[in-house]
């Protein structure tokens, strides 16, 4: 059962003594955001009618900034926890990921691939060419960047610890 904010105040206020609180003006604001209830602004005042017209045109605009902020805050959260199960899945994932950007920049690296390509963690944002020294890679690289392959499957041989290995590359431009 859904209780308006006078009331709920009023609940509150009950247990104060009467000397006390002396309220005689109230505007109660609900908070929408994206056709949600957000909860109630609830104001008082121990004058009568304390809220002019004009007050309570910039209240509501108050009530829907805060109802924004809050529908943000969760938009946040939901964003945060989202990334916190991709970096969990890349990570315990043993094939290697890379992701860079336009400017060839590295912007997502799991654990495998930092072990197979010798990527360190402070390369993040840096171009994948100062982090990546493998001829073949950049060579793959430098094809799809092009323009005239947007996905590819390639065997790319790497020499690791004097052997040669060979791994399969899949690359797609996003």
């Amino acid at each position: 059962i859904k209780t308006d904010g006078l009331t709920i105040f009023k609940q509150r206020m009950s247990g104060a003594s009467r000397e006390s609180v002396s309220l005689k003006s109230f505007f109660v604001i609900p908070l929408f955001a994206a056709n949600r209830d957000e909860g109630v602004m609830l104001l008082a005042s121990a004058r009568e009618d304390a809220f002019a017209p004009e007050d309570r045109i910039m209240l509501n605009i108050l009530a829907d900034e805060l109802a924004l902020f809050r529908e943000n805050e969760k938009i946040k959260k939901d964003l945060s926890e989202a990334k916190a199960r991709l970096e969990s899945m890349l990570e315990s994932m043993s094939e290697g990921v890379v992701a860079i950007d336009n400017d060839q920049r590295i912007v997502i690296v799991n654990n495998a691939a930092k072990k197979l390509l010798g990527i360190k963690e402070t390369h993040v944002h840096r171009p994948l060419w100062e982090s990546v020294q493998e001829k073949n890679i950049l060579d793959l690289l430098r094809e799809l960047s092009g323009g005239k392959t947007p996905q590819m499957a390639k065997d790319v041989v790497l020499i690791k610890e004097n052997e040669a290995v060979t791994l399969r590359f899949f690359a797609a431009q996003v």
